[in-house]
């Protein structure tokens, strides 16, 4: 921020900056979530049949 300043950036302008990165780092995140949820979702079978074996328990038993 310093730099910034000495180099003659308004207050508004670094605002800007940080605001630019964090809406770029949340659209980043918000996708990897997506992404990653959506695969959960399609292989939960998969996914279930796996922590079973493993365990030796059933998941999601009534």
């Amino acid at each position: 921020i310093g730099i910034l300043k000495s180099l003659g950036a308004g207050a508004s302008g670094i605002a800007g900056i940080f605001l630019g990165y964090g809406l770029c780092l949340g659209m980043v995140g918000a996708g990897a979530g997506l992404a990653l949820g959506l695969s959960i979702v399609h292989n939960i079978n998969r996914i279930r049949a796996a922590v079973e074996w493993l365990s030796g328990e059933r998941v999601f038993d009534p």
